[in-house]
Protein backbone atom coordinates (compact mmCIF):
# COMPACT_ATOMS: atom_id res chain seq x y z
CA UNK A 1 0.00 0.00 0.00
CA UNK A 2 1.02 3.03 -0.81
CA UNK A 3 2.43 5.47 1.64
CA UNK A 4 0.25 8.53 2.95
CA UNK A 5 1.64 11.85 3.62
CA UNK A 6 -1.37 14.32 3.65
CA UNK A 7 -2.89 15.27 7.17
CA UNK A 8 -6.03 16.69 7.42
CA UNK A 9 -8.78 17.96 9.92
CA UNK A 10 -12.01 15.41 9.94
CA UNK A 11 -15.51 16.83 10.77
CA UNK A 12 -17.00 13.27 11.15
CA UNK A 13 -21.09 12.41 11.50
CA UNK A 14 -21.70 10.57 14.79
CA UNK A 15 -21.55 7.15 13.14
CA UNK A 16 -19.16 4.73 14.11
CA UNK A 17 -16.58 4.17 11.29
CA UNK A 18 -13.43 2.09 11.22
CA UNK A 19 -10.49 5.37 11.88
CA UNK A 20 -7.95 5.90 10.41
CA UNK A 21 -5.18 7.39 12.77
CA UNK A 22 -5.55 11.61 12.63
CA UNK A 23 -4.47 14.78 14.38
CA UNK A 24 -6.82 16.89 16.15
CA UNK A 25 -7.11 20.41 15.08
CA UNK A 26 -8.26 23.10 14.44
CA UNK A 27 -5.27 24.31 11.46
CA UNK A 28 -4.80 25.72 8.57
CA UNK A 29 -2.60 25.10 5.59
CA UNK A 30 -2.71 26.03 2.43
CA UNK A 31 -4.36 24.03 -0.19
CA UNK A 32 -4.04 20.90 2.35
CA UNK A 33 -6.12 21.41 6.03
CA UNK A 34 -8.69 23.49 6.87
CA UNK A 35 -9.94 25.28 10.02
CA UNK A 36 -13.16 24.54 10.09
CA UNK A 37 -14.30 28.02 11.85
CA UNK A 38 -12.94 29.42 8.77
CA UNK A 39 -14.91 26.55 6.27
CA UNK A 40 -17.72 25.67 8.53
CA UNK A 41 -19.51 22.04 7.38
CA UNK A 42 -22.74 22.93 5.07
CA UNK A 43 -25.71 21.45 4.97
CA UNK A 44 -25.63 18.62 2.47
CA UNK A 45 -28.16 18.25 0.15
CA UNK A 46 -30.46 14.76 0.48
CA UNK A 47 -30.03 12.54 -2.24
CA UNK A 48 -31.98 9.13 -3.61
CA UNK A 49 -31.37 6.83 -6.05
CA UNK A 50 -27.59 7.01 -6.08
CA UNK A 51 -25.89 6.12 -9.43
CA UNK A 52 -22.48 4.32 -9.82
CA UNK A 53 -20.39 6.92 -11.37
CA UNK A 54 -16.93 6.44 -13.25
CA UNK A 55 -13.17 7.87 -13.61
CA UNK A 56 -11.62 7.63 -16.68
CA UNK A 57 -7.65 8.85 -16.27
CA UNK A 58 -6.52 9.72 -19.43
CA UNK A 59 -2.59 10.41 -20.00
CA UNK A 60 -1.86 12.33 -22.89
CA UNK A 61 0.73 15.41 -24.26
CA UNK A 62 0.70 18.29 -26.13
CA UNK A 63 3.53 17.04 -28.93
CA UNK A 64 1.64 13.13 -29.10
CA UNK A 65 0.41 12.82 -32.82
CA UNK A 66 -2.03 10.05 -31.75
CA UNK A 67 -3.44 12.29 -28.65
CA UNK A 68 -6.41 14.10 -30.40
CA UNK A 69 -7.89 10.90 -31.14
CA UNK A 70 -7.70 10.01 -26.98
CA UNK A 71 -9.38 13.40 -26.31
CA UNK A 72 -12.07 12.82 -28.55
CA UNK A 73 -12.93 9.61 -27.58
CA UNK A 74 -13.11 11.31 -23.67
CA UNK A 75 -15.38 13.82 -25.46
CA UNK A 76 -18.07 11.62 -26.32
CA UNK A 77 -17.49 9.42 -23.66
CA UNK A 78 -18.83 12.40 -21.49
CA UNK A 79 -21.72 12.72 -23.84
CA UNK A 80 -23.19 9.65 -24.12
CA UNK A 81 -22.42 9.33 -20.10
CA UNK A 82 -22.95 12.72 -18.91
CA UNK A 83 -23.02 13.57 -14.85
CA UNK A 84 -21.92 9.42 -14.51
CA UNK A 85 -18.21 9.99 -15.72
CA UNK A 86 -15.29 12.04 -15.26
CA UNK A 87 -12.11 12.71 -17.13
CA UNK A 88 -8.99 14.16 -15.45
CA UNK A 89 -5.95 14.40 -18.41
CA UNK A 90 -2.38 13.86 -16.85
CA UNK A 91 0.40 15.32 -19.22
CA UNK A 92 2.94 13.31 -18.64
CA UNK A 93 5.80 11.58 -19.98
CA UNK A 94 8.02 12.40 -23.22
CA UNK A 95 5.42 13.87 -25.42
CA UNK A 96 4.07 16.14 -22.76
CA UNK A 97 7.53 17.83 -22.14
CA UNK A 98 7.51 21.50 -22.88
CA UNK A 99 10.35 23.28 -25.62
CA UNK A 100 12.24 26.17 -24.74
CA UNK A 101 10.65 27.97 -27.53
CA UNK A 102 7.88 27.17 -30.91
CA UNK A 103 4.65 26.22 -30.37
CA UNK A 104 4.45 23.47 -27.55
CA UNK A 105 5.84 25.48 -24.84
CA UNK A 106 3.10 25.74 -22.38
CA UNK A 107 3.49 23.03 -19.80
CA UNK A 108 1.16 20.74 -18.71
CA UNK A 109 3.00 18.42 -16.59
CA UNK A 110 3.17 17.80 -13.01
CA UNK A 111 4.92 15.61 -10.75
CA UNK A 112 2.21 13.96 -9.45
CA UNK A 113 0.73 12.97 -13.24
CA UNK A 114 4.33 11.71 -13.41
CA UNK A 115 4.40 9.27 -10.40
CA UNK A 116 1.04 8.21 -11.25
CA UNK A 117 2.42 7.89 -15.21
CA UNK A 118 5.30 5.51 -13.49
CA UNK A 119 3.05 3.68 -10.65
CA UNK A 120 0.98 2.36 -13.48
CA UNK A 121 3.69 2.15 -16.33
CA UNK A 122 2.57 4.07 -18.64
CA UNK A 123 4.81 4.22 -21.94
CA UNK A 124 2.88 4.97 -24.48
CA UNK A 125 0.09 7.81 -25.16
CA UNK A 126 -2.92 8.14 -25.45
CA UNK A 127 -3.80 5.27 -22.45
CA UNK A 128 -6.22 5.53 -19.91
CA UNK A 129 -7.20 3.94 -16.46
CA UNK A 130 -10.82 3.27 -15.98
CA UNK A 131 -11.93 3.51 -12.19
CA UNK A 132 -8.23 1.69 -11.79
CA UNK A 133 -9.82 -1.13 -12.59
CA UNK A 134 -7.96 -4.29 -14.93
CA UNK A 135 -9.55 -4.51 -18.19
CA UNK A 136 -8.34 -7.69 -20.09
CA UNK A 137 -6.13 -8.51 -17.24
CA UNK A 138 -4.42 -5.04 -17.26
CA UNK A 139 -4.70 -1.92 -15.55
CA UNK A 140 -3.73 0.93 -19.04
CA UNK A 141 -6.61 0.64 -21.51
CA UNK A 142 -6.39 1.81 -24.85
CA UNK A 143 -9.17 4.20 -26.08
CA UNK A 144 -11.02 2.07 -28.49
CA UNK A 145 -11.68 0.23 -25.32
CA UNK A 146 -12.83 2.76 -22.73
CA UNK A 147 -16.49 2.44 -23.34
CA UNK A 148 -16.60 -1.20 -23.06
CA UNK A 149 -14.46 -0.89 -19.57
CA UNK A 150 -17.07 2.04 -18.18
CA UNK A 151 -20.02 0.07 -19.35
CA UNK A 152 -19.42 -2.57 -17.61
CA UNK A 153 -18.99 -1.02 -14.52
CA UNK A 154 -21.16 2.05 -14.44
CA UNK A 155 -24.28 -0.28 -14.27
CA UNK A 156 -23.26 -1.63 -11.10
CA UNK A 157 -25.42 -0.53 -8.12
CA UNK A 158 -22.96 1.72 -6.18
CA UNK A 159 -21.55 0.87 -2.67
CA UNK A 160 -21.54 4.64 -1.16
CA UNK A 161 -22.87 8.28 -2.37
CA UNK A 162 -19.91 10.68 -2.44
CA UNK A 163 -21.22 14.55 -2.47
CA UNK A 164 -19.29 17.57 -2.99
CA UNK A 165 -19.35 21.29 -2.23
CA UNK A 166 -17.30 24.24 -3.26
CA UNK A 167 -17.88 27.78 -1.39
CA UNK A 168 -15.86 30.53 -2.41
CA UNK A 169 -14.37 32.90 0.38
CA UNK A 170 -14.39 36.09 -1.48
CA UNK A 171 -11.77 37.99 1.21
CA UNK A 172 -9.08 35.83 0.17
CA UNK A 173 -9.92 34.51 -3.02
CA UNK A 174 -9.52 30.80 -1.91
CA UNK A 175 -12.10 27.94 -1.67
CA UNK A 176 -14.29 25.49 1.12
CA UNK A 177 -14.26 22.45 -0.71
CA UNK A 178 -16.08 19.70 1.66
CA UNK A 179 -16.82 16.25 0.77
CA UNK A 180 -19.24 13.78 2.14
CA UNK A 181 -18.91 10.09 1.68
CA UNK A 182 -22.20 7.98 2.73
CA UNK A 183 -21.81 3.88 3.13
CA UNK A 184 -24.89 2.11 1.13
CA UNK A 185 -23.55 -1.15 2.20
CA UNK A 186 -21.12 -2.84 4.82
CA UNK A 187 -17.56 -3.05 3.39
CA UNK A 188 -14.30 -4.20 4.41
CA UNK A 189 -11.19 -2.69 3.04
CA UNK A 190 -8.78 0.42 3.65
CA UNK A 191 -10.33 3.26 1.78
CA UNK A 192 -8.58 6.67 0.63
CA UNK A 193 -10.68 10.04 -0.39
CA UNK A 194 -8.86 11.83 -3.01
CA UNK A 195 -10.05 15.72 -4.58
CA UNK A 196 -8.64 17.00 -7.53
CA UNK A 197 -8.50 20.19 -9.78
CA UNK A 198 -8.85 20.03 -13.33
CA UNK A 199 -9.42 22.81 -16.19
CA UNK A 200 -10.86 23.09 -19.76
CA UNK A 201 -10.84 24.80 -22.60
CA UNK A 202 -7.08 25.54 -22.51
CA UNK A 203 -6.12 26.82 -26.06
CA UNK A 204 -2.45 25.76 -27.51
CA UNK A 205 -0.87 23.72 -30.00
CA UNK A 206 -1.12 20.31 -30.56
CA UNK A 207 0.80 17.71 -32.77
CA UNK A 208 -1.40 15.27 -34.89
CA UNK A 209 -1.30 12.73 -37.72
CA UNK A 210 -4.41 14.16 -39.00
CA UNK A 211 -4.52 14.95 -42.30
CA UNK A 212 -6.65 17.95 -42.24
CA UNK A 213 -3.79 19.48 -41.10
CA UNK A 214 -0.90 19.63 -42.92
CA UNK A 215 1.24 20.53 -40.70
CA UNK A 216 1.10 17.92 -38.37
CA UNK A 217 0.07 21.05 -35.62
CA UNK A 218 -3.33 21.78 -34.57
CA UNK A 219 -2.48 25.42 -33.65
CA UNK A 220 -5.57 26.01 -31.68
CA UNK A 221 -6.81 22.89 -29.64
CA UNK A 222 -8.63 22.71 -26.61
CA UNK A 223 -7.13 20.91 -24.05
CA UNK A 224 -9.94 19.63 -21.57
CA UNK A 225 -9.88 18.27 -18.40
CA UNK A 226 -6.16 19.18 -17.76
CA UNK A 227 -5.07 18.11 -13.97
CA UNK A 228 -4.17 21.25 -12.40
CA UNK A 229 -3.96 20.35 -8.54
CA UNK A 230 -4.54 17.53 -5.63
CA UNK A 231 -5.98 18.60 -2.65
CA UNK A 232 -3.87 16.47 0.25
CA UNK A 233 -1.23 14.69 -1.86
CA UNK A 234 -1.75 12.49 -5.00
CA UNK A 235 -2.76 8.88 -2.98
CA UNK A 236 -5.56 10.91 -1.11
CA UNK A 237 -6.42 10.60 2.76
CA UNK A 238 -7.55 7.57 5.00
CA UNK A 239 -10.78 7.71 5.67
CA UNK A 240 -11.86 4.08 6.73
CA UNK A 241 -9.62 1.09 7.31
CA UNK A 242 -10.71 -2.13 8.45
CA UNK A 243 -14.52 -1.75 8.38
CA UNK A 244 -17.33 -0.11 7.64
CA UNK A 245 -20.85 -0.10 8.14
CA UNK A 246 -24.24 1.06 5.90
CA UNK A 247 -25.75 4.18 6.70
CA UNK A 248 -22.66 5.52 8.44
CA UNK A 249 -21.20 8.81 6.89
CA UNK A 250 -17.74 10.71 6.72
CA UNK A 251 -16.78 14.30 5.58
CA UNK A 252 -13.80 15.62 5.32
CA UNK A 253 -12.75 19.31 4.06
CA UNK A 254 -10.26 21.29 2.26
CA UNK A 255 -8.46 24.67 1.50
CA UNK A 256 -7.77 25.48 -2.01
CA UNK A 257 -5.80 28.82 -3.06
CA UNK A 258 -6.11 28.67 -6.99
CA UNK A 259 -3.14 29.76 -9.15
CA UNK A 260 -3.55 33.00 -10.90
CA UNK A 261 -3.25 31.56 -14.20
CA UNK A 262 -6.36 29.37 -14.00
CA UNK A 263 -9.56 30.05 -15.62
CA UNK A 264 -11.77 29.37 -12.73
CA UNK A 265 -15.11 29.48 -14.86
CA UNK A 266 -13.62 25.98 -16.67
CA UNK A 267 -12.33 24.23 -13.56
CA UNK A 268 -13.84 21.42 -12.05
CA UNK A 269 -13.55 19.35 -8.53
CA UNK A 270 -13.35 15.65 -8.65
CA UNK A 271 -13.77 13.87 -5.88
CA UNK A 272 -13.48 10.04 -5.17
CA UNK A 273 -12.45 7.02 -3.08
CA UNK A 274 -10.65 4.14 -3.59
CA UNK A 275 -9.40 0.64 -2.23
CA UNK A 276 -5.89 1.03 -1.48
CA UNK A 277 -5.49 -2.96 -1.72
CA UNK A 278 -7.03 -3.13 -4.59
CA UNK A 279 -6.76 0.14 -6.50
CA UNK A 280 -9.89 0.04 -8.00
CA UNK A 281 -12.05 3.48 -7.32
CA UNK A 282 -15.11 2.73 -5.61
CA UNK A 283 -17.61 5.90 -6.56
CA UNK A 284 -16.55 9.52 -7.65
CA UNK A 285 -17.89 12.78 -8.01
CA UNK A 286 -17.66 15.75 -10.28
CA UNK A 287 -18.92 19.45 -9.59
CA UNK A 288 -17.52 22.67 -11.03
CA UNK A 289 -15.37 24.97 -8.68
CA UNK A 290 -18.08 27.82 -9.41
CA UNK A 291 -20.85 25.66 -8.53
CA UNK A 292 -21.82 26.85 -5.28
Amino acid sequence: MKTIFSIFVIASFPFFIASCDKIEGPYMNENNTVDTAECPVPDFPAFSNPQHKVLLEEFTGHKCPNCPIGASTAHDLLVTYADQLAVVAFHAGYFATPDNNGDFTANYSTTEGEELATYFSVIANPIGLVNRKKFNSAFLINPGDWNTAISNIISQSPQMYLQTISQSKNQDSSFCIHTKINYLENMSGNFNLCVLITEDSIISPQKTNDPNYPSGTISNFSHNHVFRKVLGGLWGKCIATTQVYKDSAYVQSYKLIPQPAWNLTHCEIISFVYNTDTEEIIQVDKTSLLDN
